[in-house]
């Protein structure tokens, strides 16, 4: 923010200071080479800082890179929510898991995957509360639109579907997570005790219920 006349001031009292001139006797210790390389950066800045186009640019410029550090830290701050979460999920603490992946969502609400995290977990935390069901779900429902080809969203929202026996609907689900993912355990697995389930009420003499369970 310093004036024309302030750039210029202290350009001219670092060109007095280091101008090559004042070390041509002192070559051989590399003063010399080192106060060329000062006074070369000094008038650069100064061709910068006293031109106003040239500054206004160099300004923005430095806006830019704070706003993409700042995007940067975001990015991390988010990450280490999410693998905070991930532990309280894995731990079972759902509602320490809800909350760091809410965290993680308000510092990048463009990662599919906090959207799907949070969604399970809501569910999960949910009970008998319908509504909190319905947001769960489309938390979901929402992370699966932003990236349709995570397989975790297709087993999360599967045993969502399996919880409210839309079994038809599951199956597709975790069918959907093994095309994008073949390796998905957990997916197998659901297939597997869907497959299981459906053959054993099929002996046991029960007929398909209005689902289309099986």
């Amino acid at each position: 923010e310093a004036s024309v006349r302030a750039v210029e001031d202290a350009y001219l009292a670092l060109v007095d200071a280091y101008h090559p001139d004042k070390f041509r006797d002192v070559e051989i210790l590399g003063i010399r080479s080192k106060a060329k390389e000062i006074f070369l950066r000094v008038s650069t800045a100064y061709g910068i800082l006293s031109d106003v186009a040239a500054r206004r640019a160099y300004d923005q410029s430095l806006t830019s890179r704070a706003g993409d550090v700042a995007t940067k830290d975001k990015t991390i701050g988010a990450q280490l929510e999410f693998q905070a979460g991930e532990r309280a999920l894995d731990g079972g603490d759902f509602a320490a898991a809800e909350a760091a992946f809410g965290r993680a969502l308000a510092l990048n609400e463009k990662e599919p995957v906090y959207h799907l995290y949070l969604g399970w977990t809501q569910w999960n935390l949910s009970g008998d509360d319908n509504a909190r069901r319905e947001q769960a779900k489309a938390c979901l429902n929402r992370g699966i639109a932003m990236n349709p080809i995570i397989d975790v969203g297709y087993v999360f929202l599967g045993r969502v579907l399996k919880a409210e026996s839309k079994l038809n609907e599951a199956r597709e689900m975790f069918e959907r997570a093994l095309v994008f993912n073949p390796d998905n355990a957990d997916a197998a697995t659901e297939m597997t005790a869907l497959q299981t389930s459906a053959e054993g009420a099929f002996q046991g003499g029960a007929l398909p219920g209005a689902d289309g369970a099986f």
